[in-house]
């Protein structure tokens, strides 16, 4: 399954910065509860043409009180960087809250807030 999405990045602190994330999920599956759990591979190309990079990881969420509403955690690592990326290495953990009407999640729209964690190296200063 493929997802394509819109996000503001920053790095170390830097300006916000748009880019298109294209989300192309591997092994998906569900808990006995119906949480979802798998893997990914991220796609970050940034709008003002300075370059991308990729996230990949493995990923689980649980319920939350709320219908419809997991919590989300991702444990990955930042690799093959282009243009103003080139040489991203790094782990990388992501948290946040997740909305989405799992299992039938087919031709929805699904909100993911998150914050992202980790030691980002090889990128020209």
């Amino acid at each position: 399954m493929t997802w394509q999405g819109r996000a503001l990045i920053s790095l170390d602190g830097g300006p916000a910065r748009e880019a298109t994330v294209v989300t192309i999920s591997g092994d998906l599956q569900f808990k006995e509860d119906g949480a979802p759990y798998g893997t990914e591979l991220n796609r970050i190309i940034f709008d003002d043409g300075s370059g991308s990079f990729e996230i990949s990881g493995r990923w689980e969420s649980s319920w939350t009180g709320t219908p419809g509403l997991l919590d989300f955690y991702s444990v990955g690592k930042l690799q093959n960087g282009t243009g103003a990326y080139d040489g991203i290495a790094g782990p990388l953990i992501t948290v946040g809250p997740f909305l989405s009407p799992f299992p039938q999640f087919i031709n929805v729209d699904t909100l993911f807030i998150g914050e992202m964690y980790g030691s980002v190296r090889g990128l020209a200063q």
